[in-house]
């Protein structure tokens, strides 16, 4: 913490902390919005893999049951 005040008060790099700063934030903006747009194909796919096991165990049932 010492070190950052130090190096914000010596000339030019305080706009360089702040430009780092502003960087970072847009990059963790850029990976929140690709990690919500991905996320609805996440929750699909986690449906389908349930609704896929829960057929497989239907499945499984009637057969062992000669119901089908």
């Amino acid at each position: 913490m010492q070190e950052f005040l130090v190096l914000g008060n010596v000339p030019g790099t305080s706009l360089q902390i702040t430009f780092t700063a502003w960087l970072s934030l847009v990059l963790l903006l850029c990976l929140a919005a690709l990690v919500i747009l991905r996320s609805p194909h996440i929750v699909t796919n986690m449906y389908r893999h349930i609704a896929n096991v829960r057929a497989e165990k239907v499945l499984r049932f009637l057969q062992q049951h000669n119901l089908l």
